[in-house]
């Protein structure tokens, strides 16, 4: 039996495997929950290998989606932080007797506990002219350090409003503001607008990525922020993406 030939146009949702696959042309992009890379996108040579998203809440608060509902263009997925034995993030209290540290884990069931609110994230990724916006928010406790990290191939080019830098494994650029661009020859993968509100460079419970190039983006909750990806053509002549 011969098989078909993939589209190079569609858009599908995989409600059994809680997948979301798009690809345009020389763009493919996938969306999935139950992972710490939640999306995905490739532009010819140039691979955004995953979009995460973290709080340093307890190391509780690294986005992996809990729930998944796709809809025409779109796809959403939640994340609620839970603690290891409890509902929520808590804080321990005096279990009233000395415990040495071999009983220390076996007696938390004991202690009283004051309990924090969850956080609650959601992400939302919509089909756009040109690429993706992607829409996260976290809610439930205020001033948390949060952060999303775009990791990309190491070996391509990075261009942004006043400077241009290899990119490189291992490094990590902060995006304060506007948008950057990464490419590879010809391809291109555009991401902003950036925010900076905190300089953690390895921020306790996110994943490390020693083979990528990273680029953070950082806010405090309550968190609102749109994520502009848009996939071109580099023009060495005039120094931008061209859609």
């Amino acid at each position: 039996m011969e098989r078909e030939s993939l589209p190079t146009s569609y858009a599908r949702a995989f409600p059994a495997t809680r997948l979301w696959r798009v690809r345009r042309g020389k763009t493919s992009a996938t969306a999935g929950a139950g992972s710490t890379a939640p999306f995905s996108v490739r532009y010819g040579a140039v691979e955004l290998t995953s979009v995460s998203f973290c709080a340093s809440y307890f190391a509780v608060a690294l986005f992996s989606g809990e729930s998944f509902e796709a809809t025409a263009g779109k796809v959403k997925m939640t994340h609620q932080s839970r603690g290891e034995l409890h509902d929520t993030p808590v804080y321990y209290q005096p279990v009233g007797h000395p415990v040495d540290f071999e009983s220390f884990y076996d007696q938390r069931v004991e202690r009283d506990v004051y309990a924090l609110p969850p956080l609650i994230t959601s992400l939302e990724i919509e089909e756009v002219d040109g690429g993706f916006d992607l829409q996260v928010c976290c809610t439930g406790y205020d001033r948390v350090p949060f952060q999303i990290a775009c990791d990309f191939t190491p070996g391509g080019e990075v261009e942004f409003d006043s400077g241009t830098m290899h990119g490189r494994a291992g490094e990590i650029m902060f995006l304060k503001s506007g948008q950057v661009t990464y490419h590879t020859g010809d391809d291109a993968i555009s991401i902003g607008p950036g925010a900076y509100a905190h300089r953690f460079w390895q921020m306790r419970g996110s994943d490390s990525a020693p083979n990528a190039f990273r680029i953070l983006i950082t806010c405090m909750t309550p968190v609102d922020q749109r994520l502009e990806i848009r996939c071109g053509a580099w023009s060495a002549a005039e120094e931008r993406i061209v859609f």
